[in-house]
């Protein structure tokens, strides 16, 4: 179902382009602001310039040319420009650098200067700023995102959550006393900060993909270079200045912003980088292997929250309202564009005719537009580059056998919406009865790893069955068996998040145990939260991002014996 453009949207829209123009973001180096009419992207003002040798120089931007002078932030729902940023060239990531070594050398990695006390009230403060600021934020976000209003308001939060979370988990590390083997010495073991830490965040959760990799880094002493997606940059800007305001010192948070080029190159640095220690990444898992092969050259840590392909499996003995209601949550928020959507959903024979249907059903009944509109539960997909990707899927698996249960596609060809969002990047929803295709995950995985190699031989199978969605298209499958259902669900490079929906507890611990996914939902859709530890196996990244484990990822356990004094 499509909704009207109203007066109220275009006044949302008026109004929330009004506070970006208040706003004055830009890209942040060492306190200093930097904004697309007043920055030059390849020469560091005066401010920033004494923060590296007076010869500095980037030779790679003189020889590939330099990133462009500034690149435009679009509303993906009406396709028109909403703002533009620096996009920042070589010599500013080094002065980030700079700056972040400097602050982590002289303050905010100095225990004395930035004891856990100070830590811990500076990142609630930021907190309380996020959460005070959160209707500015969320409308921010949906402007620049295209998820509704809601879902930008809820994200806001779980943001906020985890600096909080952070804030006070500082306080809960504990070092240890070791018993020596030997009388004379005592054995002391405690963490420190791993180092200055280089952030690389995502455009489909712009807001909390910050604050869950920078509120553990900044709580853990370190200090941080965070590259923001050009696609969603704003949201993470407006956080990044609360957390100037809250009091996190100059230097400590350092955010860039740059096209897509620019981001190639950021990633470069960063990884040659000697004083970057860490390299936090949420991305595409081809990005990712690119990065770990860089940063292996100087020995860095790394955490990588990479590509999924999150089997949804119904049991012939579960409730089958609340696994209806757990699907579609699951596969169509953020109109499918998470790493831990629904990617193919397994439904039991028994239950097929009882679970399909009313999919489908609530499917229809999900409202497309623009997502300031009261109501809308599907905006647009990031870009039209998406739009051409998912519609390429639907088209390989349709042609291969699929049968579409509800008709979707991008709104360019079907024209649904009215003419205010005609150049935005929608894609309906598409149902497809995949059935065709059971038993073929072994064959595309085959098929998949075998891809590019010389002597390969060309596809038989779906696509879809092994590529990420990342779209608001829900492909069902059948299966017979519990034993069946694990080695297809299993059958993939991919190992973030797995789903289950079943009412038997021995079933529970058998098939979350048997599925190999860093995380596993039983009966629900929605596993997020900073008290959970997040992250996946096999190829979908090596870490964990929140909960008790998540400073461990900023932080490196020093041993110290101490010997002598004994009479």
């Amino acid at each position: 179902m499509s909704s009207a453009f109203t007066d109220t949207t275009a006044s949302s829209i008026a109004k929330t382009r009004e506070l970006l123009k208040t706003l004055q973001l830009g890209a942040v180096v060492n306190g200093v602001w930097l904004r697309s009419q007043d920055t030059d992207s390849s020469t560091l003002p005066p401010s920033l310039a004494s923060l590296l040798p007076s010869n500095s120089s980037c030779e790679e931007e003189e020889t590939e040319g330099a990133a462009s002078a500034s690149f435009a932030v679009t509303d993906p729902a009406t396709g028109q420009e909403i703002y533009r940023l620096p996009a920042l060239g070589r010599i500013y990531t080094r002065a980030a650098i700079a700056a972040a070594e400097k602050t982590q050398r002289e303050e905010w990695g100095c225990e004395r200067k930035a004891p856990v006390l100070r830590r811990h009230h500076v990142l609630l403060e930021w907190e309380r700023l996020v959460k005070q600021e959160k209707e500015s934020i969320a409308h921010i976000m949906t402007l620049e995102s295209g998820k509704p209003l809601a879902e930008s308001r809820n994200e806001v939060m779980y943001a906020a959550s985890f600096i909080g979370w952070f804030a006070e988990q500082i306080r809960r590390e504990n070092g240890i006393i070791i018993p020596s083997p030997a009388g004379d010495k005592t054995m002391i073991a405690y963490r420190q900060p791993v180092g200055v830490c280089a952030l690389i965040t995502p455009w489909n959760f712009p807001a909390a993909m910050l604050t869950r990799k920078a509120a553990a880094a900044l709580a853990a002493g370190c200090c941080c270079v965070c590259k923001v997606p050009h696609d969603a940059p704003l949201s993470a800007l407006y956080i990044a200045k609360l957390a100037e305001k809250a009091g996190v010192p100059k230097g400590a948070l350092n955010v860039l912003t740059t096209d897509s080029e620019g981001s190639r190159r950021f990633g470069a640095e960063v990884c040659q980088s000697e004083v970057v220690r860490k390299i936090s990444f949420t991305g595409s898992t081809a990005v990712g292997k690119l990065l770990m092969r860089q940063a292996a050259d100087t020995v860095k840590r790394v955490s990588m929250e990479l590509g999924g392909n999150a089997p949804f499996i119904v049991f012939e003995d579960a409730n089958i309202d609340e696994a209806v209601q757990a699907i579609v949550a699951c596969k169509f928020r953020g109109a499918g564009q998470t790493c831990v959507c629904a990617n193919r959903v397994y439904v039991h024979r028994d239950v097929w005719d009882q679970v399909v249907p009313a999919v489908v059903k609530l499917v229809r009944e999900q409202i497309v537009g623009h997502g300031l509109t009261h109501g809308v539960s599907i905006g647009p997909v990031i870009n039209q580059k998406a739009v051409e990707s998912i519609d390429s899927l639907v088209e390989d698996a349709v042609e291969r056998g699929a049968k579409i249960l509800l008709k979707g596609g991008p709104n360019a060809k079907l024209k649904r919406l009215p003419e205010e969002l005609s150049r935005g990047s929608f894609y309906w929803p598409v149902v497809l009865d995949c059935r065709e295709f059971d038993g073929q995950e072994e064959q595309g995985l085959k098929e998949e790893k075998d891809a590019g190699k010389e002597g390969a031989k060309e596809a038989t199978v779906a696509r879809i069955l092994q590529a990420e969605i990342f779209g608001p298209v829900l492909a069902l499958y059948s299966f017979s068996s519990e034993e069946e259902v694990i080695r297809r669900a299993n059958a993939t490079r991919a190992g973030l998040a797995a789903y289950m929906c079943s009412e038997n507890i021995n079933r529970v611990r058998r098939v979350s145990a048997a599925l190999e996914g860093g995380m596993v939902g039983v009966n629900t859709g929605v596993i997020s939260a900073a008290e959970a530890p997040f992250g996946g196996v096999k190829e979908s990244g090596v870490g964990r991002e929140g909960s008790i484990y998540g400073l461990d990822e900023y932080s490196q356990i020093k041993y110290v014996c101490v010997g002598g004094g004994h009479q």
